[in-house]
């Protein structure tokens, strides 16, 4: 019971780590949400290399809007 908590564990912290870093950096996931869970096990499970998981994340990506360098230093020169 130990080993599916902790893979079951693994895949959600893994997912969520993804989807959080593409939203702090302006880009949404668009796979379905099987598609995610499959994706997320099968990097676990060690399916994919590098090189192979970097092309799925890259064809499964789009950029929310494009942010300029003034847009994205705005809260701190508002902070102020």
């Amino acid at each position: 019971m130990e080993v599916i908590f902790t893979s079951r564990f693994k895949t959600v912290i893994l997912l969520s780590s993804l989807i959080m870093f593409l939203k702090i950096n302006h880009y949404q996931c668009i796979m379905g949400i099987e598609e995610e869970q499959d994706f997320v096990v099968d990097v676990v499970n060690h399916k994919y290399d590098f090189k192979a998981i970097s092309r799925i994340i890259q064809e499964n990506i789009k950029a929310l809007y494009e942010v300029s360098f003034m847009e994205q230093n705005l809260f701190f020169i508002d902070g102020w």
